[in-house]
């Protein structure tokens, strides 16, 4: 058996730096063109492995890399249902332009209608969460086979159908016979949007504007869910002011104690020494009250900004388990994600 295991890990990790290098991933979406059924359910084991051991760190997470190498490993040694995996590993790593184009040849190869209950559920509930950090732009004319540039780079011939595009400004152009040549500047948001280019007809106005930008920062918050960065901000002031007041009583119960002994009053029934000793037992309380209470806010601190960092990159899907059986034609896998 070791010898075994031994074996397949070569052959995906031959198969991944030759043919499926997570590197060349940036480029295009893996064609899944191989025939080794074997190789193919070796990488997706290992892939759903290091998935599932990611802290959801976004793009630096080394886990959620490692497992897109292996589905990608999956997909050149044929199996292109591994597309799916890649496209959740993809936005683990925010790398989310990639994610949807990804998504977008799993469904090319494998229509909705032809999948699985379980498969079409979980698409309806992670799809949704990708696209929410995706431009799609469609580009149609009156007459098709216009073509068309985005920021001077050639897209395509119209009718062009959900480029997927970082928010931002962009600038496009559409020459074609019959309607010349149109050029306009798009403030693209999350979002579908349609552009329709008919000569003589004025741009569109109204359209939403933001700030052109490269990647999601890490400091947004997750998809719908509210930021808790303001809560462990006040907590970690709160355990502040704590702390400062566990000193303070600190220092009063140390100068109330040396009052108490240098005035002799555990001998001597002095007047005012029953006051210095109840003063110096509240004093140490407070002192107690303040450092726990400076400790236990610390802590809540802490565990605040560790959800709202995981908050902000966690991925739009989490994989559950899968298992897989050999069939006629290699292997078929099931599972919940």
């Amino acid at each position: 058996m070791p010898l075994t295991r031994h074996a397949a890990s070569v052959a995906v990790l031959a198969v991944w730096t030759f043919a499926a290098a997570p590197g060349r991933a940036d480029a295009t979406v893996p064609a899944c063109r191989g025939h080794n059924p074997a190789a193919a359910a070796a990488a997706r084991t290992e892939g759903l492995k290091h998935y599932r051991a990611s802290k959801r760190e976004g793009h630096d997470d080394a886990e959620m890399t490692a497992a897109l190498g292996f589905f990608d490993a999956a997909c050149a040694a044929g199996d292109d249902k591994a597309l799916e995996l890649r496209a959740y590993a993809l936005a683990g790593v925010e790398r989310f332009i990639e994610a949807a184009e990804t998504l977008d040849a799993f469904l090319a190869a494998h229509p909705l209608e032809s999948l699985p209950a379980d498969t079409r559920a979980r698409l309806a509930s992670q799809q949704p969460a990708i696209l929410s950090r995706v431009a799609s732009l469609t580009v149609e004319t009156d007459a098709p086979g216009a073509k068309v540039t985005i920021n001077h780079e050639a897209a395509g011939v119209t009718p062009l159908h959900s480029v997927r595009l970082r928010p931002g400004r962009y600038d496009l152009e559409v020459s074609g016979e019959g309607i010349g040549t149109i050029s306009r500047s798009l403030d693209l948001v999350p979002g579908d949007r349609t552009e329709r280019f008919t000569p003589g007809a004025p741009p569109p106005t109204g359209a939403p504007a933001t700030a052109p930008h490269e990647t999601v920062r890490h400091d947004e918050p997750a998809i719908n869910r509210p930021s808790l960065h303001g809560w462990a901000v006040g907590t970690a002031v709160g355990a502040g002011v704590l702390l400062l007041g566990g000193v303070a009583g600190a220092i009063w119960s140390e100068e109330r104690t040396s009052y108490y002994d240098s005035n002799g009053c555990a001998t001597l029934n002095k007047a005012g020494c029953s006051s210095t000793l109840t003063q110096a037992h509240a004093a140490t309380g407070i002192a107690v009250a303040g450092f726990v209470g400076a400790g236990v806010g610390a802590i809540a601190a802490g565990v605040l900004f560790y959800r709202d960092r995981g908050r902000a990159h966690a991925p739009p899907a989490a994989l559950g388990a899968v298992s897989c059986s050999p069939t006629g034609a290699g292997f078929a896998c099931f599972g919940t994600f």
